[in-house]
């Protein structure tokens, strides 16, 4: 099985007290952790009404997106996560997903907050996972949002996504699908899964022509653009 989690506003929700605990535990200086701390309360929000921004609201939890500093510490916090999952599987508490010819499976994905988890469907090992990622919800705020995630299996009878879904609570999905950009499928690449990728260069380039770009500087955005997308479909294929 593989289970694509969703974290609910993942980066709205981190726990100060859990972001904290975890610079302390990693070593970092108590004047550090109280810089962090001091930045994390000096959080101020409006909202816009008719128009016009009305009042400012503190803050009590999550990290600001566009502040460079705050992706760093969001991806200590997920470092529990990782840690988490490896120890469930090093203590054989979630199993392996089966691979073909002895080749050992990853047995999770993670990338900020898109995290893919491949395990045996069996009950032990969706119970301990459910259970894992409640108790990391609890401390860190990370709950997830089972509305938008979903699990993926070779196996499709009825009696077999049923126990699944009832032991995550999530949707039973079906391939191929996008993950990071990129369509996952099954078997050979087909021209119908690769389009989204051509339809997304074709677009780049159709919002280029109308601007006036030299020969050069199309070439430039070519190789950097283009070839930027290109490369990262083909590492995450690879």
């Amino acid at each position: 099985m593989a289970y694509e989690v969703d974290i609910h506003i993942a980066f709205d929700t981190v726990s100060w007290k859990f972001l904290l605990l975890v610079l302390t535990r990693f070593g970092f200086h108590p004047s550090f952790v109280g810089w962090i701390s001091t930045i994390l309360r000096s959080t101020m929000l409006s909202i816009r009404i008719n128009g016009k921004l009305v009042g400012f609201f503190p803050c009590s939890k999550g990290v600001r997106q566009g502040d460079p500093l705050f992706p760093l510490l969001f991806c200590l916090t997920e470092e529990v996560l990782s840690r988490g999952l490896s120890k469930f599987v090093n203590d054989k508490k979630i199993l392996h997903m089966a691979g073909l010819h002895g080749f050992l499976t990853p047995s999770y994905v993670l990338y900020v907050d898109d995290i893919f988890v491949f395990c045996r469907a069996n009950n032990k090992s969706l119970r301990n996972l459910s259970t894992f990622l409640k108790t990391y919800g609890n401390f860190s705020g990370q709950y997830v949002n089972n509305s938008k995630s979903n699990f993926f299996t070779m196996d499709n009878s009825a009696r077999f996504v049923t126990k699944i879904q009832c032991i995550l609570s999530c949707r039973h999905g079906c391939l191929p699908f996008n993950y990071l950009r990129v369509s996952i499928f099954v078997g050979a690449p087909k021209s119908r899964f690769l389009q989204p990728l051509a339809d997304k260069v074709k677009l780049k380039l159709a919002s280029w022509k109308g601007k006036y770009v030299s020969m050069m500087g199309q070439i430039q955005l070519v190789n950097t653009v283009i070839t930027g997308i290109l490369v990262h479909s083909f590492n995450l294929y690879k």
